[in-house]
């Protein structure tokens, strides 16, 4: 099969684009448009300001973001597992030789996300980020964030307003809920489930984000507590082979 008959089996509208080493070889990467990597990711519990002056609270907020997002990026990966594979990949090639993970069965799989937790490890927990440089990824965010007070009240004649810094402030913890965690070890890591999913390496890796602000409903045990849905998309770099 030629590589433009190959391409008239895809449902979605797809082009071809080809990309030479240093020595000369051509290689060919297939995108299909219409096929990114992207996800719903729900979150719904306090969400503390990063100005929070209690450390261990902080901490603990962190780590409950984290927890709620593990299996919910553990599935994604099940699911989708050999397209963050081999997105964006030159044809013919697996993911290992652009530094993500074998594509396969069920063996090949479990060898990659070893050697991804092996890889990120804190406070004797292995993790499994989705978005990192080594998989050439970024990602843009949406956040849906729905709080306990009114909407809207962010700008204030021409500056961030009182609700607006708050806002501000308490997504600055969500951004560091999102990534792996550092510094110091404490008890918010005991017997925790390894290895443990999480969406972010770091969080330079974000390169746009977009928030609608709205009234929670729904009664919450505390004023702190949001819902937030945050959709992600997963972009990948222009040189998948830098």
């Amino acid at each position: 099969m030629t590589r433009a008959s190959a391409l008239e089996q895809f449902e979605h509208s797809h082009q071809l684009d080809e990309w030479m080493y240093p020595s000369g070889t051509l290689v060919s990467i297939w995108t299909c448009e219409g096929m990114p990597l992207s996800l719903r990711l729900i979150y719904e519990g306090q969400l503390l300001s990063a100005q929070v002056k209690s450390k261990h609270d902080y901490r603990r907020n962190l780590q409950a973001i984290r927890k709620q997002l593990h299996p919910q990026l553990r599935d994604f990966w099940r699911r989708n597992h050999d397209s963050i594979s081999t997105w964006g990949m030159p044809t013919g090639f697996g993911g290992i030789l652009a530094g993500r993970v074998p594509y396969g069965d069920d063996e090949e799989r479990a060898k990659g996300l070893e050697q991804i937790a092996q890889h990120y490890q804190h406070c004797g927990i292995k993790f499994i980020p989705l978005i990192t440089k080594a998989f050439k990824f970024f990602c843009s965010l949406d956040i849906l964030f729905l709080r306990q007070e009114d909407p809207g009240a962010l700008i204030q004649g021409g500056k961030i307003g009182e609700h607006g810094g708050d806002i501000d402030n308490r997504l600055n913890t969500l951004f560091e809920g999102l990534q792996l965690p550092s510094g110091d070890c404490g008890d918010d890591w005991i017997a925790e489930e390894s290895p443990f999913y999480c969406l972010l390496e770091n969080d330079i890796l974000i390169t746009h984000v977009k928030v609608t602000t709205d009234r929670l409903l729904k009664p919450m045990p505390s004023k702190t507590d949001v819902l937030l849905m945050l959709n992600v998309d997963v972009m990948l770099a222009d040189n998948p082979w830098w």
